[in-house]
C-alpha cells in the first residue's frame, strides 16, 4: 500500500516583515492617522446632517408649503436623522439599509447633498421688515 506524507511549513514574519497597513498583533502608525481622517469626515458628515435637519425643520414651520414639499422635508429629516445616529455609532450601520456600505452611504449623502442644494436654488425667503411676514419669493 502506498504511503502519504504531509509536510507542514510554518512562516514567521520579523518586525521587517510587517505589512504597511498594520496587523492584529502590531498595528502601523498610518493606522491612527487614517483613523483621525475618518473621524473627521465622520464629524463634518453629522455637522451637515444637524444643518440640513435644522433647515428643513424651520422651513416647515415657517413657510406653510404644499403637501408634496412637506412630504420631501420630512423624508429629507428622516434621512439626514439616519445619518446622524450612524455616524455617532448609536444604531448599527449594518442594520441600516441606507447607511450599510460605503456605496449606499456615497450615493445617499449625494441624493441629500443634491436636493438641499436644489431646494436652496429653489426656495428664496423673504422677510418683509414692515409686516414681520416671511414669504416664499419663487
Amino acid at each position: 500500500a502506498p504511503t502519504t506524507t504531509t509536510t507542514t511549513t510554518r512562516i514567521t514574519m520579523t518586525s521587517e516583515d510587517t505589512p504597511l497597513v498594520g496587523s492584529a498583533t502590531e498595528p502601523h502608525a498610518l493606522d491612527g492617522c487614517f483613523r483621525y481622517i475618518f473621524k473627521g469626515m465622520s464629524f463634518i458628515a453629522i455637522i451637515v446632517s444637524i444643518a440640513m435637519c435644522i433647515s428643513q425643520t424651520l422651513t416647515l414651520i415657517i413657510i406653510k408649503e404644499d403637501f408634496f414639499q412637506m412630504v420631501l422635508r420630512s423624508y429629507i429629516f428622516f434621512f439626514c436623522a439616519c445619518f446622524i445616529l450612524a455616524e455617532m455609532d448609536l444604531i448599527p450601520a449594518d442594520r441600516v439599509t441606507i447607511v450599510a456600505g460605503w456605496i449606499q452611504r456615497g450615493i445617499m449623502y449625494s441624493f441629500i447633498g443634491v436636493v438641499g442644494v436644489e431646494e436652496a436654488k429653489t426656495v428664496q425667503i423673504d422677510f418683509d421688515e414692515r409686516t414681520s411676514k416671511v414669504r416664499r419669493t419663487n
